[in-house]
């Protein structure tokens, strides 16, 4: 095993490091045998376990091939075995994935922020950042029992494109990068193919899926900070988060039944107040 690489110390005078927003470039020389070690990843994942035979069918390689991967993950402690014989994703996938977390700036500045709002306001709220395309919740909290936490649930990834954290998001990008991002992964819906199991957008009212739509809908967020898309009985509400250069590095989000989010027809403005308070204290202080 390699010599671990040491933590890198703080520099106060270094900034935050905004991770890359934009979709990847395509590899040059791809290795295929990293590429498929994601690939079993995900299929553990998605199935909550799965047998070699299971696993050799999706990575449509042979039983040896994939008992090989599956022993090599299993010795580093990111596959496990279950009593049923079927392999699953090991613990240590959790402890890399929480030192990720907990070390970013948005999740130690935002986390507060984000249980003082949880305690004033009925909701499920969300610290969201963007990286490679895409929407992260970074850190989640509620303290109601009517909105299920796992549609905003932390380490839940989103398009940015279909809903309010997301949209917030891309009202703050430059037109490139967002043109980057919708030539990438398109402006789905559930039922054009969307690849997250996600209740938010099958709900989702004028969902953006024309890119003139998007682009208008983006400069009017813009204009009034903040974004709110309306999926029936519930709402999702999201004001981003400006760094130093006026950089867009992620937003405050919130879901919550329509009720919460909307007074009159018109979003909250005392939740509007609250957020974008909490939006600019978080942003002041990762600069």
């Amino acid at each position: 095993m390699s010599k671990p690489i040491p933590p890198r110390s703080a520099d106060p005078e270094s900034g935050y490091r905004v991770p890359d927003r934009t979709p990847p470039e395509e590899p040059t020389n791809p290795v295929q045998s990293a590429s498929r070690t994601m690939e079993l990843i995900e299929v553990l994942k998605e199935s909550g376990g799965a047998t070699i035979g299971e696993i050799a069918t999706e990575l449509d390689v042979s039983k040896g091939t994939a008992s090989n991967y599956v022993s090599t993950l299993r010795e580093e402690g990111f596959v496990t075995k279950l009593e049923t014989g079927e392999f699953d994703i090991g613990l240590r996938v959790l402890d890399v994935c929480n030192k990720s977390i907990r070390e970013r700036e948005l999740f130690t500045e935002g986390k507060p922020k984000i249980d003082a709002l949880a305690e004033e306001f009925e909701g499920v709220f969300t610290v969201m950042v963007p990286e490679h395309g895409y929407g992260y919740c970074l850190y989640s909290r509620t303290t109601s029992d009517l909105i299920s936490k796992n549609r905003l649930a932390q380490g839940t990834r989103r398009y940015l494109h279909c809903n309010g954290p997301g949209l917030s998001i891309l009202s703050g990008m430059e037109t490139e990068t967002v043109e980057d991002i919708v030539d990438r992964y398109g402006l789905l819906s559930c039922d054009t193919g969307c690849e997250f199991d996600c209740p938010l957008a099958k709900y989702a009212r004028e969902l953006p899926v024309e890119r003139e739509s998007l682009y208008d809908r983006l400069a009017a967020i813009d204009e009034q900070g903040f974004a709110v898309t309306d999926h029936g009985q519930i709402a999702c509400l999201g004001v981003p988060i400006f760094g130093s250069g006026d950089t867009v590095v992620g937003s405050v989000g919130v879901l919550a039944p329509r009720r919460t989010i909307y007074t009159e027809q018109a979003a909250d403005p005392e939740l509007i107040s609250a957020m974008k308070d909490a939006a600019t204290a978080i942003g002041i202080n990762i600069v």
